[in-house]
């Protein structure tokens, strides 16, 4: 295979005056300047081009669609802009990274022609506009991120038929509604991120049914209604955020099977009722953030959960005390602890335990 790639910057325009047999351009982290030139286009073999990390500016050469054997294109973190008519014809891709830089403009319906593409990365541009029902064809994709764009309307239904699809980002975009359905055919999903969007609605119990799930995060959204059983489906998940909502009720025993878990993250709601026993079963927990509800109860409940790192339960209506035999002998990992706000929750630890914390807040 050729390529150029090599400690130092090649003449590259220099080598693209002629018509040859590279199939692969590999300049990543070069700190080249400028703009590409049109001549990539002679490179008719070429089926990977790679310049991630550069300071490439103006816009993709219309002459890139020429380039129909490409099945990498990576642009990633560079200052590129207008927008993706030059890569759309390119019917063959598998791989096509444009994130971060500064493309701008609606999602294309050609994007249906990308029937063999398997990772898609938009995010941290400036597109807008709604997604479009052509992601409903690339029935191949594996990876999806449109994330920190200013896409808006509804989640589309044509999501549910990407059944091949592991991680999906569409974070920090002002899309609204609530969620569909269609989502719990995407049984293979891995991680599920749809943080600071503005949707509304309840959780649908279909969340259940995607049974591969690692992470999980509809933090920063106007969910209500209550937490659901059949989120202890996810037996695998290690990542579950669903901070700053609007949920309530309590907190559904269902949960106790997600032995996995790693992070858990529900402050900023309307929980009430006690502390749940079967937290002690998160043996793996090292953040836990039940802050700014209506939770009851001691904290004998978190007791045994020997790795946690920070535990933050402020802003709520617990009581107990804060004694060396809970958290001297069980939580030696122990390194923020927040309990202010509670309804009669008293310190009682010695000094030498208090040391061992970096941050400790109890009034």
């Amino acid at each position: 295979m050729n390529a150029i790639g090599c400690s130092s910057p090649p003449n590259v325009c220099s080598d693209l005056n002629q018509s040859c047999s590279i199939t692969k351009i590999n300049l990543f982290n070069y700190n080249l300047v400028g703009s590409l030139p049109s001549s990539l286009s002679r490179l008719i073999e070429l089926q990977e081009i790679v310049f991630w990390n550069n300071y490439l500016t103006s816009t993709l050469p219309h002459t890139l669609s020429l380039l129909t054997n490409l099945k990498v294109v990576d642009f990633y973190d560079n200052m590129l802009s207008g927008n993706m008519e030059s890569v759309l014809p390119l019917s063959d891709l598998k791989e096509l990274y444009l994130s971060y830089n500064i493309f701008s403009g609606k999602l294309s319906h050609e994007l249906k022609h990308f029937t063999q593409l398997q990772r898609l990365y938009l995010n941290d541009n400036v597109l807008s506009g709604t997604l479009v029902t052509a992601l409903g064809q690339l029935r191949n994709v594996e990876f999806l991120d449109l994330n920190f764009n200013s896409f808006s309307g509804t989640l589309i239904a044509e999501l549910g038929e990407l059944s091949n699809l592991q991680r999906l980002y569409l974070n920090n975009n002002p899309l609204t509604g609530p969620l569909s359905s269609s989502l719990s055919r995407l049984t293979q999903l891995e991680r599920l991120d749809l943080f600071m969007c503005q949707l509304t609605g309840r959780l649908i119990p279909e969340l259940g049914h995607m049974v591969q799930m690692s992470k999980l995060d509809f933090s920063g959204n106007l969910f209500t209604g209550s937490l659901l059983p059949s989120l202890g489906n996810l037996l695998l998940l290690m990542n579950l955020n669903l901070f700053e909502n609007e949920l309530s009720g309590h907190i559904p025993t269902e949960l106790s099977r997600l032995t996995r878990l790693e992070r858990l993250r529900l402050e900023k709601n309307q929980l009430e009722g006690p502390l749940p026993f079967f937290f002690n079963n998160f043996t793996r927990l090292t953040f836990l953030s039940l802050g700014s509800n209506a939770l009851t109860g001691p904290l004998t409940s978190v007791s045994s959960l020997t790795r946690l790192k920070r535990l933050l339960l402020q802003d709520n209506q617990l009581t107990g005390g804060v004694t060396k035999k809970l958290f001297h002998s069980n939580m030696s990992s122990l390194e923020v602890l927040d309990l202010s706000h509670n309804r009669s929750v008293c310190l009682s630890v010695c000094l030498s335990v208090c040391l061992c914390f970096v941050h400790i807040v109890v009034f």
